[in-house]
C-alpha cells in the first residue's frame, strides 16, 4: 500500500524587508522587528556598511539586496522569502520633503539653510546620479540584484496588501495587521506641485514611473479608509 503524505505548505518564520525610505518603511522596519533578517542582524550591517551612503543620516538597514547578499548573506540569501514596498513618486519626493522639514535638512540631507519645495525639487535633480545621495536613488535599486524581493507591495494600498502576503505566505510569528507610525497630515500631494516641480520628479525618477506605472493625479476627494499611510 502506497503511503500518503500530507501535502506541504509553505512557510516563513524569517523574512527579508528590503526598506525604501518613505515607503512606510519605519512602520514595516518596527513591525517586523527580529524576524526580519536585515533588523536581527543590525549590527553586523552596520558596521560592514558603506558609510559613504548612509553617512549619518540614513540607517543602512535601507540597503540593496546585492549589499546584502554582500556583506552577510551570500547565497544563501536565496533561500529566504523577501520584500519591499513602492510608491507614486511625486507622492514620496513631497514625503521626503516634508520629513525633512520636521527633521531638519542638514540632518536628513546635509543641504543647509532655508529649503523650500522648489529648491529640493532641483537638487533631487542635480544629484540624480550621485551613488551615495541616497535621496535621490531609484526605487528600482532596490528591486535589482542576483536575489531581488519576490513580492512588490504597492503603498497606496499597503494594509491589505501587507495582510494579504503575510497570510498567503503563511509568515509565522508576524501579524497581519499593520499599525500606523510616522503618520503625517497634508493634502492631496498634487497640490504641491507645479508644472516645474511635476516634471523634474517624472525626470529624476522616470525608471520608477515606468517600471511601477505611476501617473501623475489631480487632487480628488477620497474617503479615508483604513490601509492609507501618509508617512
Amino acid at each position: 500500500m502506497d503511503e500518503i503524505f500530507p501535502e506541504f505548505n509553505e512557510f516563513h518564520t524569517k523574512v527579508v524587508f528590503y526598506r525604501i525610505p518613505k515607503n512606510a518603511s519605519t512602520s514595516i522596519y518596527d513591525h517586523l522587528g527580529s524576524s526580519n533578517l536585515i533588523a536581527s542582524n543590525k549590527e553586523v550591517i552596520d558596521k560592514r556598511a558603506d558609510k559613504r551612503i548612509y553617512k549619518d543620516t540614513f540607517e543602512p538597514s535601507h540597503l540593496k539586496p546585492d549589499e546584502l547578499k554582500d556583506l552577510l548573506l551570500g547565497e544563501n540569501l536565496k533561500y529566504y522569502f523577501s520584500f519591499c514596498v513602492v510608491r507614486n513618486p511625486w507622492d514620496r519626493a513631497l514625503s521626503m520633503y516634508l520629513h525633512a522639514i520636521e527633521n531638519d535638512f542638514k540632518t536628513t540631507y546635509g543641504i543647509k539653510g532655508d529649503v523650500d519645495f522648489d529648491f529640493f525639487c532641483n537638487y533631487l535633480k542635480d544629484r540624480k546620479d550621485d551613488p551615495y545621495f541616497i535621496g535621490s536613488h531609484k526605487q528600482t535599486d532596490w528591486i535589482k540584484g542576483k536575489y531581488p524581493p519576490r513580492e512588490i507591495l504597492r503603498f497606496e494600498n499597503i494594509h491589505y496588501e501587507f495582510s494579504e502576503m503575510i497570510i498567503n505566505h503563511n509568515i509565522l510569528g508576524i501579524s497581519a495587521k499593520l499599525p500606523h507610525k510616522n503618520k503625517t497630515e497634508h493634502s492631496h500631494y498634487s497640490c504641491y506641485y507645479n508644472s516645474e516641480r511635476k516634471d523634474i520628479i517624472s525626470e529624476v525618477f522616470e525608471e520608477d514611473v515606468d517600471t511601477f506605472k505611476y501617473s501623475f493625479s489631480k487632487a480628488v476627494e477620497v474617503e479615508k479608509k483604513e490601509g492609507f499611510l501618509n508617512i
